[in-house]
């Protein structure tokens, strides 16, 4: 399973099923795939056909260009009869690493700080594509012999790549252009962000191999992009200052040179350990790695009570792959003021996990004090918390709940 961009570039808006190994469904029966997330209602994106050599796939896209990530980071593949409304029994089943992706959706899918809290690469593209766009119209401005147009586009691209914190008035006009044709974010913002998440989504105890590999990309390709960046606006300054069309465009070609780096690469530049000649587009291609898992027999998910989107908090919560038995973490959301799961039972040695993703504060305090995570904010989630000894562990959040099982509270029980 994956998440990818519709062929009309529309980011993560489409997904890709791939199962292996799937026995026939016998008569009256079809598989149904299911995209799911933790607290909402199931939404059926298909039948699943199965081929004669046992394999099937399946593709969706939103039919809006909605961001799938960050609606759904489940999938499950039921037997179903004539019922297409509500899943039956769970098949094949898979899931993104709930502690993972919560970073995972700020790189790709939605950040709190952006401007229409897009995610931090489809941001960078967006704003990389204003680049591009200027530069082409200040080569038609050049070619037309228009200079106070021309340095007004130059300045227009220094500001998409400083952000409005560090925009100038580079062409001497007075006014500092920033929005538009900016988001005012700025470029250099949009990258160390990203990295900045993609390095926390690789270092969440439940992150899988290829997620660690994607950040070790998004990181060396961010410091690539970020240079080039920089001598991209050392040569917007040198070109704004000169007093002739005919002196600029040496320095168009330059940008233009410099861009078409940024986004394809540079295929001349050596590869050097810790660096990235791929260009925003590879870097982009690799992140969505992040999303991949794979889907296997069985339910991951340890048993999904759907709910309706309209009542989250009655829903059950979904216990990942992460969590199951054998596992040394276990994961609890905290969504519509509510513990998801809220009781539930671990082994001696395992940590828990509480992953804020409401838009209000919450704690996990115990109520007798032996642990609290402190403030977690909307979208992040606690340190690890480790019980090593058997027993029960009933607990609240102080903004919502209280000792004794009032409001938002719940019980662990370790064995």
């Amino acid at each position: 399973f994956r998440f990818g961009d519709k062929p009309d570039g529309t980011h993560v808006s489409q997904i890709t099923v791939s199962v292996a190994n799937v026995p026939l469904p016998g008569e009256g029966k079809q598989y149904v795939t299911w995209l799911v997330e933790r607290g909402g209602a199931p939404l059926n994106i298909g039948k699943l056909n199965v081929k004669a050599d046992k394999t099937a796939s399946l593709t969706y896209a939103d039919p809006k260009g909605a961001n799938l990530l960050n609606l759904y980071s489940i999938v499950l593949i039921t037997l179903q009869a004539r019922d297409l409304k509500t899943p039956g029994a769970i098949a094949f089943s898979g899931a993104i690493p709930p502690l993972a992706a919560v970073h995972i959706r700020h790189v790709l899918a939605k950040f709190p700080d952006t401007p229409n809290t897009i995610g931090l690469l489809p941001g960078t593209l967006s704003q990389e594509t204003e680049v591009t766009d200027h530069i082409t119209f200040l080569a038609d401005s050049l070619n037309k012999g228009d200079l106070v147009l021309s340095k007004l586009h130059l300045e227009h691209i220094y500001n998409i790549i400083a952000g409005k914190d560090d925009a100038k008035d580079i062409n001497g006009d007075k006014r500092i252009t920033v929005l538009p044709p900016g988001d005012g974010f700025g470029l250099f913002n949009y990258l160390s962000n990203a990295v900045e998440h993609a390095v926390l989504a690789a270092d969440q105890p439940d992150a899988t191999d290829n997620m660690k590999a994607a950040a070790k990309l998004i990181e060396a390709g961010a410091a690539t992009a970020s240079g080039l960046y920089t001598k991209m606006q050392s040569v917007l300054l040198d070109a704004v200052s000169k007093t002739r069309v005919s002196e600029i465009k040496p320095f168009a070609a330059q940008l233009a040179a410099l861009n078409s780096a940024l986004l394809n690469g540079d295929s001349t530049a050596p590869a050097t350990p810790g660096s990235s000649t791929g260009g925003l587009l590879a870097m982009y291609s690799g992140a969505l790695t992040m999303t991949q898992f794979p889907i296997v027999a069985g339910d991951v998910t340890n048993g999904v009570a759907f709910g309706t989107a309209a009542n989250p908090a009655a829903t059950a919560a979904v216990t990942l792959a992460v969590s199951a038995p054998n596992a040394k973490v276990f994961s609890v959301m905290l969504m519509g003021k509510t513990f998801m799961p809220s009781t539930f039972t671990i082994k001696a040695g395992m940590s828990v996990v509480f992953v804020n993703q409401d838009d209000v504060d919450h704690t996990a305090t115990a109520d007798g004090g032996s642990f609290d995570t402190d403030v977690i904010t909307p979208g992040k989630s606690s340190a690890p918390i480790k019980f090593d000894k058997p027993g029960s562990y009933a607990f609240y959040c102080q903004f919502h709940g209280g000792p004794g099982g009032v409001g938002m509270s719940g019980v662990i029980t370790v064995q």
